[in-house]
């Protein structure tokens, strides 16, 4: 899961939220349903909108 999310904890906390609520907490039915790059696609624009509001530093 890190991996595949880039180890980005908000999107870690939608994604671990959405695996107990629809996928009853198993991780292996979310991968194998395979809508773990859904998840990922949908939620890429709001995890830019944060980063750009990041200073360089």
């Amino acid at each position: 899961m890190i991996d595949l999310y880039q180890g980005h904890p908000s999107w870690l906390n939608i994604i671990a939220a959405t695996i107990l609520e629809l996928f009853n907490g198993s991780v292996s039915l979310f991968l194998a349903d395979g809508t773990a790059d859904l998840f990922l696609g949908e939620l890429e624009p709001l995890l830019e909108s944060h980063l750009e509001r990041l200073s360089d530093s």
